[in-house]
């Protein structure tokens, strides 16, 4: 049978072997959304029909949450199209590693459906790097802290105060406050 239609977004394989008088469904392909369309193979041996206006599904926005990492572009997102994940600020990947990975709108012919697909990102928390609490009536455990991560500032023996916490920024600044340390009374007797 001749006159087939052979658009990329089309599937016209129900219309093979067909004889005069014969009619076949033509619908979108895998990955494409669109009313399906009936053809007939007339008397001349050629398919008359019209062909369905078929257009690229949109994939639901199924990334992962993963820590440290924004996506960009993957709202909306069409079959055969790609988005990217990257590092978010105070992250990094670990050296030799791309600074994107794309996801692929593509059909996943177990669900029957499109799905984004790609690697997971292997973005680092980074350490903080500024405004570590200082001076003489105070100790801290935040050495090593990383973005998103907190630390303890208490004051050292011999003063008091409260303990306060303190936080890692995507900046890589450590926030909050330090504790208000006053000596203690010493008793004579």
């Amino acid at each position: 049978t001749e006159g087939a239609p052979t658009d990329a977004d089309l599937n016209a394989t129900a219309c093979t072997g067909l004889t005069t008088l014969q009619t076949c469904s033509v619908t979108c392909a895998n990955g494409y959304s669109g009313a399906t369309k009936d053809f007939t193979c007339a008397t001349t041996g050629y398919l008359t029909g019209t062909k369905p206006s078929c257009v690229p599904s949109v994939c639901p926005n199924t990334v992962p949450s993963y820590q440290g990492v924004v996506t960009s572009g993957c709202i909306g997102i069409t079959y055969g199209s790609n988005c990217s994940l990257s590092c978010a600020s105070g992250y990094a990947l670990p050296s030799g590693s791309s600074s994107v990975t794309e996801w692929t709108c593509g059909y996943d012919a177990v669900k029957g459906s499109v799905t984004l697909t790609g690697p997971a990102p292997s973005c680092e928390a980074q350490p903080c790097a500024h405004d570590f609490p200082t001076g003489s009536t105070l100790s801290h455990n935040c050495t090593g802290v990383v973005t998103d991560q907190s630390c303890m500032v208490w004051c050292k023996a011999g003063y008091i105060g409260n303990v306060t916490a303190r936080s890692c920024g995507s900046d890589r600044t450590l926030s909050g406050s330090n504790p208000a340390c006053l000596p203690t009374s010493t008793q004579t007797t």
